[in-house]
C-alpha cells in the first residue's frame, strides 16, 4: 500500500514512538519498480523502518519541514 498525507505535527513523532521505528540508512528501495508515479518523497524526508526482526520491508518517509508523509506499507 502506498500513501501520501499531511498529518498534524505531533502525529508523526507519536507514530514513530508507538511503532518502534528507527532511521533506515540503506540506500536501496526494493519497492521502486512498483511504486505509483505520485509517490515521490522529498529529498529532505527521513526514511524509517521497524526496529527488530519483524521488519518486512515497509518504509515510512517523513519530511519534518513540510510535515508530509509517504508510507510504503506491506500488508500481509
Amino acid at each position: 500500500m502506498f500513501l501520501e498525507f499531511s498529518p498534524k505535527r505531533f502525529w508523526s513523532s507519536e507514530f514513530i514512538k508507538q511503532n518502534n521505528l528507527i532511521l533506515d540508512s540503506t540506500k536501496n528501495n526494493e519497492f521502486t519498480e512498483s511504486k505509483p508515479s505520485w509517490f515521490k518523497p522529498s529529498k529532505d524526508s527521513k526514511k524509517y523502518k521497524i526496529d527488530g526482526d519483524f521488519d518486512q520491508g515497509s518504509r515510512y518517509f517523513i519530511d519534518e519541514k513540510t510535515g508530509i508523509c509517504f508510507f510504503y506499507e506491506i500488508q500481509l
